[in-house]
C-alpha cells in the first residue's frame, strides 16, 4: 500500500484535480497545458476523450512532475490499459469491485465513485483508500460534513459541481481534495476552449487554496 498511500499524501499537499472531459484531443490539450503549467498537479484524463489514452500518455511524458490520472474508468481492461499508457492513479463515477480488489493487489490508488453512505461504507470496508463523491453538488456540502460526524476518517474526493463559490465549503466539511470539471476542464459549452479563461481559472483555483493547504501544516510540492 505505499504507492496508494504516497500518492494520498501528495493529494493532500495539491488538493486540487483538473477533470479533463472534452469532445476533441486539441481542447483536452489546451486545458492540460494550462491547469499544469498553473500550479496544478493532477489531472484526471477521462476515457471518453477521443483518442484518451494517446493523451494520457503524452501528456505524462511532458509533465513528468505531474500526477495524471485515467477517469471514467468502467472496466478492468480499461484499467490496465491506462495503467500502460502511463496513468498514475484511476478513477471511477461508480464502484467497481474487480478493479477495486486488483488495484489493491498491485499498490495502485484507484478512486470509486460513491454517493449514498452505504456505498461509502462498502467501498471502505472491501478497502478502498479514496473514494470520489459524484456528484458532490447534489450531496451539498452540509451533508458531507453530517457524514463526517460519525465517519470522520472517510477520505473524500469531492467531484461534480465544485466551483469557485462552493470550493471552499467542501474543503471546511472535510473533503480531502477536489476535483474540478465546469469551466475549467470541460468545453461543453464551447467549440474551442480559451486558454487564456482556463490559465487566469487555474490560478485563481490554485489561489483559493493555498489556506486550506496552510492550515494542514504542508507544503504544496512533491
Amino acid at each position: 500500500m505505499q504507492n496508494i498511500q504516497k500518492k494520498i499524501y501528495y493529494l493532500k499537499q495539491n488538493p486540487l484535480s483538473v477533470i479533463v472531459r472534452t469532445k476533441t484531443k486539441n481542447n483536452a490539450y489546451k486545458i492540460l497545458k494550462n491547469t499544469l503549467e498553473n500550479g496544478f498537479r493532477f489531472a484526471e484524463i477521462t476515457l471518453t476523450i477521443p483518442q484518451a489514452f494517446s493523451i494520457i500518455k503524452e501528456i505524462s511524458l511532458q509533465y513528468p512532475e505531474a500526477m495524471i490520472g485515467a477517469g471514467t474508468v468502467l472496466t478492468l481492461k480499461e484499467a490496465k490499459t491506462a495503467l500502460e499508457a502511463g496513468a498514475q492513479y484511476l478513477v471511477s463515477p461508480v464502484y467497481n469491485e474487480e478493479i477495486l480488489n486488483w488495484s489493491i493487489q498491485n499498490d495502485i490508488l484507484y478512486i470509486p465513485g460513491v454517493m449514498s453512505v452505504n456505498e461509502m461504507y462498502l467501498a471502505i470496508q472491501k478497502g478502498a483508500s479514496l473514494l470520489k463523491l459524484y456528484p458532490s453538488i447534489a450531496f451539498t456540502s452540509q451533508a458531507l460534513s453530517l457524514i463526517r460526524d460519525p465517519f470522520p476518517n472517510w477520505p473524500i474526493l469531492a467531484t461534480g459541481g465544485i466551483n469557485l463559490s462552493n470550493i471552499l465549503d467542501y474543503f471546511e466539511a472535510g473533503a480531502l481534495a477536489v476535483g474540478i470539471t465546469g469551466e475549467l476542464g470541460s468545453d461543453r459549452d464551447v467549440d474551442i476552449v480559451d486558454e487564456s479563461k482556463i490559465a487566469h481559472l487555474a490560478f485563481k483555483y490554485v489561489d483559493i487554496v493555498k489556506n486550506v493547504i496552510k492550515k494542514r501544516g504542508l507544503k504544496n510540492d512533491k
